[in-house]
């Protein structure tokens, strides 16, 4: 090998010129770019759609609804929390149930799974 110099990586972009993730347009994120988790606690139909992140008593229904219509939300079951193994099983739904494939479960999407109202 010959005793030469490795050139220097190139340094870090200048993030302070570029903005942040949260002054940032998310409408122009790409499709294959993760859901950035939203946080919330549902627990009334005024809450939906439910999206990635959110908790509480509306998605363990949705979790036992996917889970009685034959899909897997993963090894926590119906934990209430719409994670990602929640996420794939509802886009597999979705898309058997010929809805349009998104990762939220909004109001066709809860019909369709054969729920009315929060238990």
């Amino acid at each position: 090998m010959p005793d030469r110099p490795l050139a220097p990586a190139d340094p870090p972009a200048d993030v302070s010129a570029q903005g942040t993730a949260a002054t940032k347009d998310l409408s122009s994120v790409p499709d294959d770019q993760p859901v950035r988790p939203s946080r919330r606690v549902t627990s009334a139909m005024e809450d939906l759609p439910l999206g990635a992140g959110d908790s509480g008593p509306l998605v363990t229904q949705l979790q036992g609804a996917l889970i009685k219509n034959g899909y897997s939300v993963g090894l926590a079951g119906a934990d209430g929390t719409l994670n990602d193994d929640t996420l794939s099983s509802l886009a597999a739904f979705q898309d058997n149930a010929a809805l349009p494939v998104q990762p939220s479960c909004d109001q066709q999407c809860w019909t369709a799974l054969g729920l009315s109202r929060p238990e």
